[in-house]
């Protein structure tokens, strides 16, 4: 697919009993959303069971965290964000600490074939 911009704006938390894990909102454009579709697709032809929440694109910001303010409180500055790869991650949890290794990445808005590893 084509590569794109986003905007990354606005700050939240998924509460957890651990801390909450906090995430910068992305104002996603369509082609994020195309791509997840098209991948959603790929996936269940191979048939794999997924996720049928909302999409909801967000960056991780950090987990386990504790805060002594709101996030309301917090001001961020919106960030433009250009995307021109896909990466897949494995997490695996290592001593009680999440590791992400890449497995995976393709260029996007290229005619040529995916790299793959």
């Amino acid at each position: 697919g084509p590569d794109f911009n986003m905007k990354l704006r606005g700050m939240g938390c998924f509460p957890q009993k651990d801390g909450g894990l906090y995430w910068m909102g992305v104002q996603a454009p369509p082609e994020l959303y195309a791509l997840r579709e098209n991948l959603y697709r790929l996936l269940r032809q191979e048939g794999f069971c997924l996720d049928p929440r909302p999409f909801r694109p967000h960056i991780t910001l950090g987990r386990r965290i504790r805060m002594d303010q709101p996030t309301k409180t917090i001001r961020m500055v919106p960030i433009i964000s250009h995307v021109n790869h896909i990466f897949l991650m494995q997490s695996q949890r290592i001593h009680d600490k999440l590791v992400y290794k890449e497995i995976w990445k393709t260029p996007l808005g290229l005619k040529d074939g995916p790299e793959q590893r």
